[in-house]
């Protein structure tokens, strides 16, 4: 299994985010600039792995959104 690897865009105000590899306890999720964002879209088509600890790191990532 590989590392996650993360892609961020923003396009008239949408914070477009594409994940590829797995989301672990290993997973470094990136600061997130929200400055003149309205909506987020997460594309999560090229995960191929998540565990009970990368759900974890993912919800105290998206908690003070």
């Amino acid at each position: 299994m590989g590392s996650l690897k993360i892609n961020q865009t923003t396009q008239e105000k949408t914070l477009e985010i594409k994940l590829a590899g797995q989301i672990d306890e290993d997973s470094v999720l990136p600061n997130l600039n929200l400055v003149g964002v309205e909506k987020i879209r997460v594309d999560f088509a090229d995960v191929a792995y998540i565990n009970s600890c990368g759900i974890r790191e993912w919800l105290k990532w998206i908690t003070p959104i």
